[in-house]
This record gives structure tokens, C-alpha cells and sequence, in this order.
């Protein structure tokens, strides 16, 4: 059945080779060796290139191979005695067996709730149920173990949790990976203990265990001493990683085997041997000094003509990223990147000064009871929003906004359409207790539409640390009598001036209706 399979697998792999040479696309290759189609984008035109992508598919290709052998060649095998653990442990490690070799794929037809529901029905029972079918081990051992499998059972259902319309959960998610994999750890040493596991699967097992953690560790390594090129590994390292696959079935298929282990006869566990011991503490100990920095990371430093720092910033275009390895090279590049955080802030800051200063208040002859003129930097697309910020707007009225062609509400929120874009305007809006002077002269749009603000707050975003847009110096509250409905006119256009200008008034008004004045 192994042989077959594999070869059924080799097969297709062997046509989508050939398709993706006529064709001259690696995307049909790619969906032979791992069953995804990589749409919006050409894998031959990839950073890495279509050599270095060709040679890891054909990797993934080899050990898929090996691994459908490997899991179906094993002869099935009677449940052992009445212990009905067992019997339970087998049949999920098979499902998670196949759920990592090919049930993944219907996976991704599921909404993503009901994919993270059906992950956590057969791994929440095996975390909890695999700790209990294991000989010789101490309470304390099982103790240490239940704790982590249930930090597993719990992020995950949380997981569950956050994927529900309309539910938001802290993104504790992350947390998943380095309780599992000390999970995992403990099952390798039980295993090893144990007589009924071979050593192959515990080899397989660990390097399952290892092999994410070399990955993360090793890719960013990899990248100043061959190029972009070495990206692909850490790109397929998901589909690299078959030997965890295999340790599920084999760990399955051997649960069954006779002989319970030492334990079970009055022998003494003996511990493990001195290499695993080192191989497990190398497991856990590398990923935590990888993720332990230097005040200031040391870096390899090229400068000659004759080093690689040339070809790299002559054939990529990402030339910043190389000047901590090549500082010399990329300074008589680009003379202004090298330099430091500091001046790069400073620099950020008076370009944001700059553009302030040259923006004027557009409605100076009357006083509001709250009112500022700032500068607001557009984004792509441009356009920005008056909102509530404790309330959850969505798109309704970006939506209204985009069908109207200027202004939209609804949901909390008013959105404005504006002309230009990655480009800063002028913007000035003033609060009023009550409705002020139609004033139209000089503009080329007015609207008018109806907000609610259940918070007590209208608000302008503010440009601030990492944001792609906002105003340069923060705008007051608009909502000058706290929660309630409220009026928002727009006008855009304005005097002639270098940048484009709009003008916000806001005051209470009960109304929803939209009334344009000059369109």
C-alpha cells in the first residue's frame, strides 16, 4: 500500500513537471508537490529566483515521497488487550496523522472557526489521553505534562473562539508553539523510556520537534552568505518538515506493539542516553538564544570591491537592508541611509513641521468652541474619517463614501473622498454648540450628513509612530455636548493654495438626512 501510494504521488509530481516546462510555470510544479495553487502571483518571478524554488520543490517532492511510504507501508496491527486508552490514543494519532498529511486540504474549504474546532476535537483529547497511555513514568512527570496539555487545550479553544464573527479575543495564539513543542519534548523522553517505540520514531519525532526551530534559526543566517536565493528554505520550511508526520503514524502503529516497556515488568526505567539528552536540551535551549539579542547585534561587516556587497546592492532593490552587513558599499550608494535612528526621527519630525506650517485656517473670521488647523498626510487611495473611536464603524460608510464620490456615513463614522493622495492637505475643523453660517462662497463641494457619536468623542486620527497617515498635530473632540447626534459639513476645495484644503464643521443636530449644498 506504501509503495503504491508513493508512487501514485510520484506520478503526479512527474506530470506537473512536465506541465510547468512546457508552460514555463513553477506555480503548476508547486501544486503537483504540495497541492496549492499560488494565485496573484508567478513563483518563477519570486525574489528568490525559479532555480533555487525548483530545487526545494524537488526536496519537498523526494520526502513527501518517503513519507506516504513510510505511513501507509505499516501493517495494521490488532488494538492491544482492553485497555481502551490505547485503543483511543491509536485512532487519534491517525487522525492527526492524516490531517497533517492530506486532510489539511479539505481543511481549507472549511470556514476557519469550524477548521480550528476540528483541529482542537482530535488534539485536544490526544494531548491529555497520550500522557496517560505511557509507562514508568513518575506523577510528577504526568503532572508537568497535563499541565502543558492543557495550555495547549486552552489557547487552542480560545483560537476557536477568536475565529467567530463579530468576536475579538487577545491574540494569545502564538503561545500554541512553544507549549506544544515542550509537550512533545516530554512524549520523546517517555517514548525513549518506553520499550514499545522504536528508535526511528523517536528520531523521526525529534527531528519534527527540531526542525521549525532550525528553520527560524538558520534562515536569517543563510541570506548575507548566499543571497536572497536562500529565502526559499525558510519560504517551504512548512513543507519541509514531513518527519513529524511520519512519528504520528509510526508512534501510532507501535502503541499496539506487545511488551509494555520496562516499567512494566518491575525494571527500572533506565534514563536516557547521553546523546538524546543533548539533542533535547539543544531542542529547547537554541530557540531561546536565538530570540536573546545584543545591545547593539553584531554584524559581518563587507567593504572591498571584491566582497558580494556589490552584486547585492547592484541586483536587489531592497539596498537599506544591507547596511548593517555592507555600510560602506551602501553609503557611496545612497549617502543619506546611513544613519541613525535618531537623525532619521529628527528628520521625520521636521518634514512633519514643515508641512504644518504651511497650512492656514480656513474659516479665520469666526470663533467655534473647539476648532484646529493641522496638516493631514494622505495615504494610497487618499481620503480620511471623522469617527467614534469606542465604536466599531466597519465599512459602512467608507462604502457610502466611495458610491457617493465625496462624503459618507453611517456606522459612527463620516468618510471623505479627497483628490489627492501619498500626499499631505490642509485641514481645519471647528466644533459649534450650535448650527453656524451657511458659508459657500469659494468652495467646490459641500455635503452635509447625520453622525452619532455614543461615546461622547468625534475625532480626526493623528499621524503617529508606524501610522501611514493622520493629521500632523492632534484635532480636538468634535462632539461639544458629549453623546448624541450630531451634524457634519464638509467642504472641500477652498482658496487656491499649494495643497488641497477641506474645512469640517460639526455641531448637534437630530437629522440623518444628506443635503448637498454645492456638488
Amino acid at each position: 500500500m506504501g509503495l503504491l501510494a508513493a508512487g501514485l504521488y510520484l506520478v503526479s509530481v512527474a506530470v506537473a513537471a512536465v506541465i510547468a516546462l512546457v508552460n514555463d510555470d513553477l506555480r503548476v510544479f508547486r501544486l503537483g508537490v504540495v497541492w496549492e495553487w499560488a494565485a496573484g502571483f508567478r513563483l518563477d518571478d519570486a525574489l528568490f529566483g525559479p532555480k533555487a524554488m525548483a530545487a526545494g520543490l524537488t526536496v519537498v517532492a523526494v520526502l513527501n515521497t518517503w513519507m506516504f511510504w513510510q505511513i501507509l507501508r505499516l501493517p495494521a496491527r490488532p488494538d492491544a488487550g482492553t485497555d481502551r486508552r490505547v485503543i483511543r490514543v491509536r485512532r487519534l494519532l491517525y487522525w492527526a496523522a492524516a490531517i497533517s498529511a492530506v486532510l489539511w486540504l479539505p481543511g481549507e474549504l472549511l470556514p476557519d472557526a469550524l477548521a480550528e474546532a476540528f483541529f482542537l476535537l482530535v488534539w485536544g483529547p490526544l494531548w491529555v489521553m497520550f500522557l496517560l497511555v505511557l509507562t514508568g513514568e513518575s506523577s510528577r512527570f504526568r503532572a508537568v505534562g497535563l499541565v502543558l496539555a492543557s495550555v495547549c487545550v486552552v489557547l487552542s479553544l480560545e483560537s476557536v473562539i477568536d475565529e467567530l464573527p463579530g468576536v475579538h479575543w487577545p491574540n494569545t495564539g502564538w503561545l500554541i508553539s512553544p507549549a506544544d513543542s515542550a509537550w512533545l519534548l516530554m512524549i520523546l523522553i517517555a517514548q525513549r523510556r518506553d520499550g514499545r517505540w522504536s528508535r526511528a520514531t523517536v528520531t523521526f519525532g525529534l527531528a519534527g520537534l527540531a526542525m521549525p526551530y532550525g528553520f527560524q534559526f538558520f534562515g536569517g543566517l543563510l541570506v548575507p552568505l548566499f543571497g536572497p536565493e536562500a529565502l526559499v528554505i525558510e519560504w517551504l520550511s512548512d513543507e519541509l518538515n514531513v518527519f513529524y508526520t511520519v512519528w504520528l503514524a509510526r508512534s501510532a502503529h507501535e502503541l499496539a506493539a506487545p511488551g509494555a516497556g520496562p516499567a512494566a515488568v518491575g525494571v527500572a526505567p533506565a534514563g536516557p542516553p547521553r546523546a538524546f539528552r543533548l539533542a533535547s536540551a539543544a531542542v529547547v535551549l537554541v530557540p531561546m538564544i536565538a530570540m536573546i539579542e545584543a545591545e547593539q547585534t553584531p554584524r559581518r561587516t563587507y567593504s572591498g570591491r571584491e566582497d558580494r556587497c556589490y552584486q547585492w546592492t547592484s541586483e536587489y532593490r531592497w539596498t537599506s537592508d544591507y547596511l548593517p552587513t555592507c555600510p560602506d558599499v551602501v553609503g557611496a550608494r545612497q549617502p543619506d541611509l546611513p544613519r541613525s535612528e535618531a537623525e532619521e526621527r529628527a528628520e521625520a519630525d521636521r518634514y512633519v513641521a514643515e508641512e504644518n506650517a504651511r497650512c492656514r485656517e480656513a474659516w479665520p473670521r469666526v470663533r467655534a468652541r473647539r476648532e484646529g488647523t493641522s496638516a493631514y498626510f494622505l495615504f494610497e487611495g487618499g481620503g480620511y474619517g471623522i469617527y467614534d473611536p469606542e465604536r466599531e464603524s466597519g465599512r459602512e460608510s467608507v462604502d457610502a463614501a466611495l458610491d457617493d464620490g465625496f462624503v459618507g456615513a453611517g456606522g459612527g463614522a463620516v468618510t471623505v473622498m479627497t483628490e489627492s493622495e501619498n500626499a499631505p492637505m490642509c485641514l481645519t475643523v471647528k466644533a459649534f454648540d450650535s448650527a453656524p453660517p451657511l458659508r459657500l462662497k469659494g468652495w467646490k463641494q459641500v455635503t452635509e450628513v447625520g453622525v452619532v457619536s455614543t461615546s461622547g468623542r468625534l475625532v480626526v486620527p493623528m499621524l503617529e509612530d508606524g501610522a501611514d497617515e493622520g493629521s500632523a498635530v492632534r484635532l480636538p473632540n468634535l462632539a461639544v455636548k458629549g453623546p448624541g447626534r450630531y451634524r457634519v459639513r464638509v467642504y472641500a476645495g477652498g482658496e487656491a493654495q499649494a495643497y488641497e484644503q477641506h474645512l469640517i464643521v460639526v455641531f448637534p443636530g437630530r437629522s440623518g438626512k444628506k443635503v448637498e449644498y454645492v456638488r
